[in-house]
C-alpha cells in the first residue's frame, strides 16, 4: 500500500505486530497509542467478571492497567508469538491473525492459543475481536 506522497503505510499485520510488542511488555500506554479514538475491543467468548468489549481508549486503559500491573507484579512474562497465521479478508484493512502466545509463570511455560480479527483504520486498530478461552485465562489471573 502506497499512498500517493509515495511513503509506505503500514499494513495490518506490520500494525498487528507493533500493537503485540506492547503487549507483550505490558506497556499500556503504547497498547492505547495503538488504537483509534472511538476503538473498541470485543471479547466474544468473555467469561464470568470478563466485559465483553472495552470502548475507546480511557475503557482500555482501566482494563488493562491492573492486568498488567499484577502480571509485572507475579513476574509472569510473555516470551514469544509462535505459529502465527495472517488470513487476508476481501477487505484489505481487516485481518484474521491465529496465534500461539508462550509465556512463563513460576518458572513453568505455558502456551495460549489466540484467534483475533484486527480492523485497521488511518495507521491504527479501529476494532479488535479478541477470541480468547475464558477458563484459561481466568487460571492465569488467580
Amino acid at each position: 500500500m502506497t499512498p500517493m506522497n509515495g511513503m509506505a503505510l503500514r499494513t495490518p499485520f506490520e500494525i498487528w505486530k507493533q500493537h503485540h510488542e506492547f503487549v507483550r511488555n505490558y506497556d499500556v500506554e503504547g497498547v492505547v497509542s495503538m488504537f483509534t479514538e472511538d476503538g473498541r475491543v470485543e471479547y466474544p467468548n468473555a467469561g464470568a467478571g470478563m466485559p465483553s468489549y472495552l470502548d475507546g481508549p480511557t475503557a482500555i486503559r482501566a482494563a488493562l492497567t491492573p492486568l498488567y500491573e499484577k502480571a509485572r507484579k507475579s513476574g509472569r512474562r510473555i516470551l514469544r508469538y509462535d505459529s502465527i497465521v495472517v488470513h487476508q479478508t476481501a477487505d484489505p484493512s481487516i485481518i484474521v491473525v491465529e496465534f500461539d502466545l508462550i509465556g512463563a509463570a513460576n518458572g513453568t511455560e505455558y502456551s495460549l492459543s489466540f484467534i483475533q480479527v484486527c480492523t485497521v483504520k488511518n495507521g491504527r486498530i479501529a476494532r479488535l475481536r479478541d477470541y480468547l478461552n475464558p477458563q484459561v485465562s481466568a487460571n492465569l489471573q488467580s
